[in-house]
């Protein structure tokens, strides 16, 4: 196996990286062949002026043609964006999200947080239109006085 490839945490694979942190993983469905044939192209952003009309006018002053522009922006975590959005003090009730918690549980994930009114739904769209039922049903029995208080 060649050492980009690792099989994850106890050789669990890329979804205890779902659950712990939904990223490090790639799983390729043709696209790397494709990069490698030439036909994806990928620029890093420091090459990059500005986008124009056709395509991406580089620094050096060509311009490549794009028929198609992904933005991979990054990763920061919910946590980050919970401070910057809500505050240190909302941030540091909420605690992590994703990972597994103490309880066995996704971190914050599908379910109450700590904070009244704050819930998480995220990954795929296959996660949000699995577990967007649960949510709503917790939510339903928060507002029918059925689920427990805090």
């Amino acid at each position: 196996m060649p050492d980009c490839w690792d099989m994850g945490d106890d050789n669990a694979g890329h979804q205890m990286k779902v659950r712990t942190r939904y990223g490090g993983y790639y799983l390729d469905s043709g696209c790397a062949q494709l990069i490698i044939d030439g036909e994806v192209g990928l620029l890093q952003f420091d090459q990059i002026e500005r986008f124009v009309a056709g395509g991406a006018l580089l620094k050096d002053g060509s311009v490549k043609p794009a028929d198609l522009v992904v933005l991979a922006t990054g990763f920061v975590t919910q946590e980050m964006l919970v401070g910057k959005l809500l505050g240190a003090e909302v941030a540091k009730k909420v605690g992590p999200v994703w990972g597994i918690g103490p309880d066995g549980e996704m971190n914050n994930m599908w379910k109450r947080t700590a904070q009244e009114g704050l819930w998480f739904v995220g990954g795929s769209f296959a996660n949000c239109r699995t577990y967007s039922r649960y949510v709503a049903l917790q939510i339903k029995a928060i507002e029918e006085g059925i689920a427990p208080q805090r």
